[in-house]
This record gives structure tokens, C-alpha cells and sequence, in this order.
């Protein structure tokens, strides 16, 4: 019965609707709360981005075998290489390498993802319950990252140069997004579409009138200039927050 009802199509939420509205506004208020309380917790940002990253990774390995059982092959459109997918592989790094442009990638990159999806909900109210039980989780755990990570920074640590690794990690995972794209373009039959850069079809908004109108490079090109332009933009309102405030205490590592 439980199967069943997680493999049968339903007609999606329609966005916009009162269910949908409802459900989002509790999302977020759910997702600052969480951020905000774990962010007065005495536990290490290390050890709460650790454990993220593990849950994150569990529920993308069941999110993986539901989708190949699903449909009965691999749907390269779903490799877990998305933007919203790098926080996960994140959060376990920032455990090994303990760097600060880590957790302010995070920060800011979790930021816009959330905000994106909450904001243009067609992808994540699908016709499957749990595909859209799965990135509703996602995406409100972005939030609650990076609110939590925004809390978690000190004057000291926001620092305009600060940025400059986060907004390069971007730029080298958005040129092997490319790459991966290409590579995989034959195989995935142009699904393969991580970042929404390369050469299939982008499936977003006004990329898809550049896409069709100039091609894919312009697209690429476009769509990194605007994530780079977007994420700076994020960390300099942070940026301006905490230059209001008094200088505190470095957070523990």
C-alpha cells in the first residue's frame, strides 16, 4: 500500500494555490527558526555541518534507488551535481579541510538555492510524494544552513576578500558542470543538464529564450555571471549586517 502510493502519479500542487502558500510560508518560518536555534547552540559548526551533510546524503541515496526503481534506468537529469546538491558534499569536507570560504559557500550558495526554490515551486511540488516530501526537505535544510551559518560568523570572518574562494569554488564547479554536461550529453540524450549550463536544454526562465535565441554557450555565460553576480550580492547584505554590529567572538571550529 505504502509503495504504491509513493510510486503512483498524482496531480502536483498548483503553485500559487492556498495549499501551496501555506506549506511554503511554514517552511521557511520552520527553516529560520532551526537555523537561528542551532545557531545559539554551544555545538561545534563543524560537528552540526557534519551531521547535515550525513542526513542530506542518506536521503539522496534513497532519492537515487527511488528514482532508478521508478523508471527503470538512470535519469541523468537527477544526478545529485545540482547547485543545491554541492552544500551536501560540503558539509562533509568542511569536517576534513575546516575552512571558512566552505561554510561561506554554504552559507550563501544555501541562501539562494532555498530562496530560488521557494520562490519558483513548480520543481519542487512534483506529481511523486516523495520526490516532493525529498526536496522540500532539501531545500529547507538549505535554509536552515544558511541561516545558521550566517548567525555563526563574526565581523572578523566578514570580510569582502573573505568571498573570493567561495566565489572561485563557483566558478570551478560551474566549468566542471559544463564539462560532466558535455561528456555525458550522448548518453543522457541531452538530460544531462547539471547547473543548467551546457549543452542541453537549460529548462529555466529566460535561459531558455537565450538558449534558443543564441545558444548555449551565451546561456552558460549568462547563467554564471548572474550566480557569481547573485552570490556576491548575498554575502555583501551579510557583509553590511555585521558591519552594524560589535565585533564578537570568533565562533568555535
Amino acid at each position: 500500500m505504502i509503495s504504491e502510493t509513493l510510486t503512483t502519479y498524482y496531480e502536483p500542487i498548483a503553485p500559487g494555490s492556498a495549499v501551496q502558500i501555506s506549506i511554503t510560508v511554514c517552511l521557511i518560518a520552520a527553516g529560520i527558526f532551526l537555523g537561528a536555534l542551532f545557531a545559539r547552540s554551544k555545538t561545534q559548526t563543524r560537528i552540526i555541518l557534519l551531521v547535515c551533510g550525513v542526513v542530506l546524503m542518506i536521503t539522496e541515496v534513497f532519492k537515487q534507488i527511488f528514482l532508478y526503481r521508478l523508471f527503470g534506468s538512470y535519469p541523468w537529469s537527477d544526478f545529485p551535481f545540482q547547485l543545491c546538491s554541492i552544500p551536501m558534499y560540503f558539509c562533509v569536507l568542511d569536517w576534513f579541510l575546516n575552512r571558512r570560504w566552505i561554510e561561506q559557500f554554504i552559507m550563501v550558495y544555501g541562501l539562494i538555492g532555498a530562496a530560488a526554490s521557494f520562490c519558483v515551486p513548480q520543481a519542487s511540488f512534483s506529481g511523486y510524494i516523495l520526490l516532493t516530501i525529498h526536496s522540500l526537505f532539501w531545500h529547507t535544510m538549505l535554509l536552515i544552513l544558511g541561516v545558521f551559518l550566517m548567525l555563526r560568523q563574526t565581523k572578523e570572518s566578514m570580510k569582502l576578500q573573505n568571498y573570493i574562494p567561495a566565489g572561485l569554488a563557483y566558478l570551478f564547479l560551474a566549468i566542471a558542470a559544463v564539462a560532466f554536461n558535455a561528456v555525458f550529453y550522448s548518453v543522457s540524450n541531452g538530460s544531462m543538464n547539471m547547473f543548467f549550463l551546457g549543452p542541453g536544454w537549460p529548462d529555466m526562465f529566460i535561459l531558455n529564450d537565450i538558449y534558443q535565441n543564441s545558444g548555449w554557450i551565451p546561456a552558460t555565460l549568462g547563467m554564471i555571471g548572474v550566480s557569481e553576480a547573485a552570490g556576491f550580492c548575498v554575502y555583501l547584505l551579510i557583509f553590511f549586517l555585521y558591519r552594524r554590529k560589535e565585533p564578537g567572538k570568533n565562533n568555535e571550529k
